[in-house]
């Protein structure tokens, strides 16, 4: 079904349309799979050193964990340790930033060292690595 009459304002993200009747109407689109900008942070991740806390150049909280931001609306990110094992697995459900709580799938504290995470979004992935400082 089409809105009749419909304005569409890309600048403003917006949809105007005349309606002759009350309903629910959803926009349709596809699903951002852009990868490019996923950041984590903060990194190195360290919840007990001289500069803990959550605000801007502090290192983390146990509560807050590492934060990965400006993700795809679809995908996963993988988590792995150096010997290339999967650590944790994090499905993505649209929201722009996803927290992992430094534990492997087992629900188990990751020890100290450098992890590497790659995200994936249809065909596309961005990789990168964490420090971990505990």
């Amino acid at each position: 079904f089409k809105l009749p009459n419909n304005d569409i304002h890309v600048e403003q993200s917006e949809v105007d349309g005349g309606l002759s009747k009350f309903g629910i109407f959803a926009v349709m689109g596809s699903p951002n799979m852009e990868v490019g900008e996923v950041i984590a942070y903060p990194v190195p991740w360290r919840p007990n050193g001289p500069n803990a806390g959550s605000g801007p150049g502090q290192t983390g909280t146990e509560a807050q964990g590492i934060r990965f931001a400006n993700l795809p609306q679809e995908g996963r990110i993988s988590i792995f340790d150096l010997t290339g094992a999967l650590i944790r697995e994090i499905n993505l459900a649209g929201n722009m930033i996803e927290p992992w709580d430094v534990r492997n799938t087992n629900g188990e504290s990751v020890a100290s060292g450098t992890y590497f995470w790659v995200t994936q979004a249809g065909g596309n992935k961005k990789k990168g690595k964490l420090m971990i400082i505990r």
